[in-house]
Order: structure tokens, then C-alpha cells, then sequence
């Protein structure tokens, strides 16, 4: 069943949303007792949520790349294209 969201995140329910907004808006110490700023800038915390979005496709997807042979590779080249920086060639 296709839900509709807010912010346009197609993996992200508006209900679940509600939590990651509130996660990310928070101090948060990992086990190693280091602490990660909350994310105080909008532009800065709807990047987390498109990432967050974005990782969440890819999981689902997850089996499609187990089936097809060959797709894994051409995504891992795309992924590889859009991180490297735009004056470095591959």
C-alpha cells in the first residue's frame, strides 16, 4: 500500500517521520560515550532524511540486486560517479 508523505519521502511514513525529525533533533551519544551534535539546520536535517529515505529504497530493493546479475555493478558505479568529487575523474 502506497502512502503519501509530507516532505515527499516515499520509504518514510508521516507517523515515522514524527520520530526521525525527533532523533535527529536531539544530542545522541553512542556506546564509546562520543556525542553527535543534534542537527539544528533545516536544509541540514532534510539531507539526513533523503539519505535516510534513499537507504531505506536500497534495502528494499535489496532483493532485486540479489536476482539480477550485472545490476549490482552498474549501481555501484553510479553510486562511485555521484560521490566522486566533480573535478576528479574516476
Amino acid at each position: 500500500m502506497k502512502h503519501e508523505s509530507v516532505l515527499g519521502l516515499s520509504m518514510i511514513k508521516n507517523d515515522e517521520l514524527v520520530v526521525w525529525i525527533n532523533v535527529l533533533s536531539n544530542d545522541q551519544v553512542d556506546q564509546d560515550g562520543e556525542v553527535y551534535p543534534a542537527i539544528a539546520e533545516p536544509e541540514q536535517l532534510m539531507n539526513e532524511l533523503n539519505m535516510i529515505n534513499d537507504l531505506l529504497k536500497l534495502q528494499k530493493l535489496k532483493a532485486l540486486l540479489n536476482k539480477k546479475r550485472g545490476l549490482k555493478d552498474v549501481i555501484s558505479g553510479r553510486i562511485a560517479m555521484e560521490l566522486t568529487p566533480k573535478n576528479q575523474k574516476l
